[in-house]
């Protein structure tokens, strides 16, 4: 029996986070906007590989893993999900954050002591995505 091997582009999921500094006002703000943006053609940044958005390939993914099962009863769907998606979000907004745990927190909308659970979880080292500083010539 083979398994699908795209699962690393496989779940998105938004979620506002009233209690953190966004007022609930400010909230519902957030989410209209992420309706409208839904119910028209996706934008840029929503569009991954060849196009499609995010939530297109999750559902062509886990729907590729069901045919795959060839009728096997499927088990911890969830679980299988997240670990292979929470450790590359998670790479690459450290990436993007410059190794820095705070920025990285705000892009994800989640608490710094949550993200460094789950950095501790799969292993990930936030130094590792510092940028590198060359050194200074020396003068001559």
């Amino acid at each position: 029996m083979s398994k699908p091997t795209n699962t690393t582009e496989t779940a998105s999921e938004v979620s506002i986070d009233a209690t953190k500094s966004t007022t609930a006002n400010e909230a519902d703000n957030q989410a209209s906007a992420i309706k409208e943006r839904t119910s028209e053609e996706p934008s840029v940044k929503e569009k991954i590989d060849n196009g499609k958005p995010l939530n297109v390939l999750v559902k062509q993914t886990i729907e590729s893993y069901f045919a795959a099962l060839e009728g096997e009863p499927p088990s911890h769907l969830y679980q299988l999900v997240m670990k292979q998606v929470e450790p590359a979000l998670l790479e690459v907004v450290m990436h993007y954050a410059e190794g820095k745990i705070t920025k990285a927190s705000n892009v994800l909308g989640i608490d710094r002591g949550t993200l460094s659970k789950k950095l501790d979880r799969y292993d990930i080292d936030p130094n590792q995505h510092k940028p590198v500083k060359k050194p200074k010539p020396k003068a001559k």
